[in-house]
């Protein structure tokens, strides 16, 4: 997919879904598809998407929506079709009416592409063989392994969740990093008498301890590595200590929601930049946010004229602005997506700032908490 639309990010995207939502999501499928079939196609689609941004399993409005990609020569079709033929079969039980539409999917998607759900089955079969064998050899190497299987063919995008493995992980590694000898000060004549201390050596401690469920979780919420110390409070809901999320993406979509509290959260794209200007923070080597608190800065393309001191004709990343949030609220929602050039960027639904220039093609999607923050559904979407 060269191309990727807001609206299909914003599904991408969306916020843990409830019951609510659901009864929402369900209505607009069933208005989705009365347009649909009254020929309505624009109306139709975007109703689908409002119905996937309140449920982005919504089966209806998965199967609209795959079958106007179908008539529209789009290839996202089958990938649509695929997951509608999915969650029909979940939901079929409990409205029968939704059989029909799951062996409809399922021969759209054959004729589209005939290896489709041969190949969810396939890497469904693997990721059971891979519990068996995690099973019977529960050796620290076997489980590694395993695990890296799991993440290099990205299973969790193709097996349904209820059938992906159950692995439990070795335990954290504490990797010791020794710095190099720092000379204790000469003492002055304020320091008394005694003998001068030597040099000194002191060895820093690096802990990654991260769950098995969050792990599997955070990356079937699209992050490739996961470090730092992550606790469950709630589902999609975690506390974070010194904690890094990447995703190897340049174009898609990023979003965070940060609860109210101490600590500092960064939600960056791009974040790979090597030659920045002098005056933007040492820490920042992508585009989008710093928030502390209630306050945040705005890393953007905005000030313009910064590239004639550059030795590149891309845009580099800039404070562009400096915010205060409400106090009153205790959640803040954070989103960026980024398309070639075209830099998006959102609070709490708001667009705070857009612009599209010629910038660096350089990953990865970051967030990162320095000191302990909480984070909720932190999401990677794109490629």
């Amino acid at each position: 997919m060269k191309h990727i639309c807001p609206l299909v990010l914003a599904v991408m995207l969306a916020v843990p879904v409830r019951a609510a939502d659901q009864t929402v999501a369900a209505a607009l499928g069933a208005a989705a598809a009365k347009l649909a079939a009254e020929g309505k196609l624009d109306k139709a689609k975007e109703i689908c998407y409002k119905a996937l941004a309140n449920d982005e399993d919504a089966a209806e409005a998965l199967y609209e929506l795959g079958r106007i990609f179908e008539r529209e020569g789009n290839a996202a079709a089958a990938d649509f079709l695929v997951r509608a033929a999915r969650q029909f079969a979940k939901e079929e039980a409990a409205n029968p009416a939704f059989g029909g539409k799951r062996v409809d999917a399922e021969r759209r998607v054959r004729a589209l592409n005939p290896y489709a759900l041969r190949y969810a089955d396939v890497m469904t079969d693997y990721a059971r063989e891979l519990a068996a064998i995690a099973k019977k050899l529960p050796d620290a190497m076997t489980l590694e392994e395993a695990w890296d299987r799991i993440t290099t063919l990205q299973l969790a995008t193709v097996v349904p969740p209820e059938k992906m493995p159950v692995i439990e992980r070795p335990a954290p590694k504490v990797v010791k990093v020794d710095k190099p000898d720092v000379p204790a000060p000469r003492p002055g004549p304020a320091d008394g008498p005694g003998p001068r201390p030597s040099s000194v050596t002191p060895t820093e401690i690096v802990t990654n301890d991260v769950p098995v469920d969050v792990e599997r979780a955070l990356k079937a919420a699209g992050w490739s590595t996961i470090s730092g110390t992550w606790r469950k409070k709630a589902e999609n809901v975690y506390e974070v200590t010194n904690g890094k999320l990447e995703a190897p993406k340049v174009d898609g979509g990023v979003q965070v929601i940060v609860h109210k509290g101490e600590g500092t959260v960064k939600v960056m794209v791009r974040n790979a930049r090597k030659d920045n200007p002098t005056l933007l923070p040492k820490d920042i080597k992508g585009y989008g946010y710093k928030i502390t608190g209630n306050k945040v800065r705005v890393f953007s393309t905005a000030m313009y004229g910064i590239d004639m001191l550059m030795t590149t004709s891309s845009a580099p990343p800039q404070a562009y602005r400096d915010m205060t949030l409400s106090d009153a609220n205790a959640r803040n929602l954070f989103a960026i997506t980024i398309q070639d050039g075209l830099l998006e960027m959102y609070i709490n639904g708001k667009r705070e700032h857009r612009s599209n220039y010629k910038l660096p093609k350089d990953g990865p999607f970051i967030i990162e908490v320095s000191g302990t923050a909480t984070v909720e559904s932190p999401k990677a979407a794109g490629q």
